[in-house]
């Protein structure tokens, strides 16, 4: 003889919590249903998992939220109480990702310094050499490492599976270490360094591709010169020297004679653009 099972929606169901948009928690609903017809637990799992895969989904704001698991308690006889639960996957496809974190910290890179911004000579008489850090015996100047102040951060979103395809990512990734064109984060050109991007995605049979979770780090060190964040370089008796914050610095000495004595004296400086340039709104995060 078959088994008639009926599933019968309850008072009390779809009970939701639904986070506004931009919020990393996930929204939830809650469905609760009276199952009749059955004894046998064997029974009413397999009729709930035919349910289920039937009505995996339930939809509610623009959200699309898949069923993650049920609970199931008997009632005595062929009574049984079922509350499934449904999550959201993340927004869906036609809403721009959202900035969901950031994070800096601050540090320092080094860089050779060749010349000193003040020197002082002891004892007074002993030869000026111009500044310059590091004189070996030929005269050449091998300078010193200092620290040099920056800033890095990192900004975390959450972003719809569809919008992260390969071409996205070969993308982000041949833009490791490029610097920014235009004004970005209220820094100027050429002081944003693009550091690399880190990413990482959750799957599995029944719910398929949840939203990506994305890292983009930066680093930021000052221009220098009239439109930079500190004033133009001196080095030397050489004066206004602009230079952007990730551009590479070299001075070329020549030799001069004071008080008998050939010291090094700076005849140039070169400031050399070693990175490619990139229009960080490319990234698809904003540039405010």
């Amino acid at each position: 003889m078959s088994v008639t099972i009926e599933l019968v929606e309850e008072a009390g169901s779809r009970a939701a919590i639904i986070q506004r948009v931009g919020k990393k928690q996930k929204s939830t609903v809650t469905l609760k249903y009276k199952l009749l017809g059955a004894t046998d637990d064997a029974v009413v799992h397999q009729a709930c998992d035919q349910f289920f895969s039937a009505n995996r989904t339930y939809r509610v704001l623009g959200y699309v939220l898949l069923v993650d698991h049920y609970e199931l308690a008997h009632l005595g006889g062929d009574a049984w109480d079922i509350v499934a639960y449904y999550e959201s996957m993340g927004f869906d496809t036609d809403r721009d990702p959202m900035r969901r974190a950031r994070s800096f910290t601050t540090g320092s890179s080094s860089t050779r310094k060749t010349h000193a911004k003040a020197q002082r000579r002891y004892p007074a008489d002993a030869p000026d050499i111009n500044n310059a850090i590091g004189v070996n015996a030929d005269n050449t100047v091998s300078g010193v490492e200092v620290p040099v102040p920056s800033l890095s951060w990192m900004e975390t979103y959450d972003v719809p599976s569809e919008m992260v395809t390969l071409d996205y990512i070969k993308f982000l990734s041949a833009m490791k270490g490029r610097t920014n064109k235009k004004a970005f984060r209220g820094f100027a050109p050429g002081e944003v360094r693009f550091d690399g991007p880190e990413g990482s995605q959750q799957w599995d049979e029944e719910k398929g591709d949840g939203p990506w979770n994305l890292n983009f780090r930066f680093t930021a060190e000052p221009n220098a010169g009239d439109e930079g964040t500190i004033p133009a370089l001196e080095i030397g008796d050489i004066t206004g020297v602009e230079k952007k914050g990730h551009e590479y610095l070299e001075v070329k000495y020549n030799q001069t004679v004071v008080d008998g004595v050939t010291v090094p004296k700076p005849a140039a400086v070169y400031v050399s653009e070693v990175l490619d340039e990139v229009d960080f709104a490319l990234f698809g995060i904003g540039v405010d």
